[in-house]
């Protein structure tokens, strides 16, 4: 999502956490990104969201993870979100 962050003090990791949170909850409300800083990639996001919302494709995140999690630096990392897009179950009373 991110790119190198730097080892943010405790106070700004919450901060950055949190910022991390409400993307990806907007992201799952089909709302696009507001910012092109918000995720490197955020012009391609943004169309998906579209093409989901036309579709009414439901989104799932499938796993949040950042590069600190499979190497053993974690002065500088990379956030990572791998959210689904599929159709409704059929009979879903929740759609659209």
């Amino acid at each position: 999502m991110v790119h190198t962050v730097p080892p943010p003090s405790r106070a700004r990791f919450t901060k950055a956490t949190e910022r991390r949170a409400g993307e990806i909850a907007a992201m799952l409300r089909l709302a696009p990104l507001d910012e092109f800083e918000q995720a490197c990639g955020a012009l391609p996001i943004n169309g998906m969201i579209e093409v989901a919302r036309r579709r009414g494709l439901r989104p799932s995140l499938l796993d949040l993870r950042n590069s600190g999690d499979t190497a053993s630096d974690r002065s500088r990392v990379v956030g990572y979100a791998a959210l689904a897009f599929a159709e409704p179950l059929r009979g879903d009373m929740n759609r659209g």
